[in-house]
């Protein structure tokens, strides 16, 4: 038994951008946790995308998407406070579908952080659930997904426990 020819997926990479395109103002790097054998150790290290995700950007990696902090679904509702540790920047993250052409998968998957790069928004912010397509009568309109802040040092060596906060007493 031969089965039909699947139909066209329509949400293919350099296909027509979403509408809300015109609202993306932050510039990203989407990078993916990946496994490196260092002189026989195993090595886990962040590394950036290969592949061109945004057509309009056109540098490997790298997207526009726009960021609502504050902003959570009803599906994301977060933790309780914790007290004494400070909260997390969390929101949603819409940026438009994409699909490698190879494999059919999406170019930006649960547990890629995405590293900001210009825009009003600065930090290093993880999509800790499974992106999920905005469907509209003509196919994906958009992709939004949970995403949460990880690392909070204002620079490298930093002590301070989170942006804004008071510097340790030397």
């Amino acid at each position: 038994m031969t089965y039909p020819a699947r139909p066209p997926v329509p949400s293919q990479p350099f296909a027509i951008s979403s509408p809300l395109r015109v609202h993306y103002l932050s510039l990203v790097q989407v990078v993916r946790l990946r496994k490196k054998v260092v002189q026989g150790a195993v090595t886990l290290t962040w590394s950036e995308l290969p592949s061109v995700i945004d057509p309009f950007v056109n540098i490997p990696g790298q997207m526009m998407c726009c960021f609502q902090l504050g902003f959570i679904r009803r599906t994301d509702m977060p933790m309780p406070i914790t007290a004494g540790a400070a909260p997390q920047r969390q929101g949603i993250v819409l940026f438009d579908a994409a699909l490698d052409p190879d494999t059919g998968a999406p170019y930006v998957l649960a547990g890629d952080r995405l590293f900001c790069i210009g825009g009003p928004i600065m930090g290093t912010f993880e999509i800790r659930s499974v992106p999920q397509a905005a469907v509209s009568f003509g196919g994906v309109h958009h992709i939004e997904t949970l995403c949460w802040e990880v690392a909070k040092s204002i620079a490298a060596g930093s002590q301070q426990p989170f942006p804004g906060s008071d510097p340790p007493a030397t």
